[in-house]
């Protein structure tokens, strides 16, 4: 298999690290959303990363190759649940991690990729309050995951990759102490060893 895309990327970190966990080889092929936009369209048309490819076929979106990587080579479930309400509770969690991420990253952007004189704050505004509703409704969901003291589950792992993203891009937007349930989980991933082989920088 080949994992499309970069490691500062939470999306592909958190896909780098289930695969690992999976006990699943792979090559890493590090193309970037901006400075590779022809090579990734051509893998994916919507130039986004991460992608898989598995001999002919390409799948996309990360939730997506989790969910397909899970139902072959996780039978018990651990990763993601196979069914019934623990399902559905994971998959909340899953979805306002997933959230949370975009609206961070919609706000970063417009601060980040555009001219200063075009940067349109409220908009920033906007996207980081939706963000903060998202951390926040993640530590009040997140009780059960932060005091596991099992193996990492998906859900850890896409909380982790998020978390250490935002401390490494804008500290000032997630002050740990607001969410010592979800810096816990952070920490205690980042000090397992598959973290560290797929360092974000």
């Amino acid at each position: 298999m080949i994992l499309v895309g970069r490691l500062p990327s939470p999306f592909v970190r958190r896909t780098a690290v289930l695969l690992d966990l999976l006990g699943q080889p792979f090559e890493l092929r590090p193309l970037s959303a901006f400075d590779d936009k022809a090579a990734l369209r051509a893998i994916n048309p919507l130039g986004r990363v991460p992608a898989l490819i598995e001999g002919e076929r390409t799948l996309v979106d990360s939730v997506a190759i989790a969910m397909m990587l899970c139902d072959r080579y996780d039978p018990n479930g651990h990763f993601l649940p196979r069914g019934g309400s623990a399902m559905a509770d994971a998959m909340q969690l899953l979805f306002l991690a997933n959230g949370t991420l975009e609206k961070f990253v919609a706000g970063y952007y417009e601060r980040t990729r555009r001219p200063a004189e075009k940067v349109h704050e409220p908009w920033v505004e906007h996207c980081w309050g939706q963000a903060s509703g998202g951390l926040a409704a993640l530590e009040l969901s997140a009780q059960a995951l932060a005091e596991s003291e099992e193996a990492p589950t998906y859900n850890h792992i896409a909380i982790a990759t998020m978390t250490s993203f935002f401390r490494r891009l804008e500290p000032t937007f997630y002050i740990v102490d607001r969410y010592p349930r979800l810096e816990r989980i952070r920490q205690r991933c980042e000090a397992i060893d598959v973290f560290a082989r797929y360092p974000a920088t």
